[in-house]
């Protein structure tokens, strides 16, 4: 058997065909995360152009994957991920798996 594959976990991941899952979490950076990305959430100063976010209802202090999926999943209607600035930790990002994971919780609800 595959020294890899001998926690139970990972063997059922791997029948499941669910390859990505989340790891080191714990040494992602915690950052301040705006995560309902929805226009109505946003207003822009006409004269300087600067935008303000003015519902901090779904804010929260996550790990710095869940901020990026957020940016990338935004309700907008346009891409931001180039205007937007998501700290990571080296060699840990986890968006792909919150990806699938978010795709499931969609299909199961």
């Amino acid at each position: 058997m595959d020294p890899v594959l001998t926690n139970p976990s990972d063997q059922f991941h791997k029948l499941t065909k669910r390859e990505h899952r989340v790891r080191d979490l714990c040494f992602e950076p915690l950052i301040f995360c705006q995560s309902d990305l929805f226009p109505d959430n946003f207003i822009v100063d006409a004269g300087s152009g600067n935008t303000a976010a003015i519902d901090f209802a779904a804010a929260s202090i996550v790990p710095s994957s869940f901020a990026k999926f957020s940016v990338m999943e935004n309700r907008l209607g346009f891409d931001i991920q180039h205007d937007a600035y998501v700290p990571m930790a080296p060699d840990v990002d986890n968006v792909v798996a919150l990806s699938v994971l978010s795709g499931m919780l969609i299909l199961g609800s």
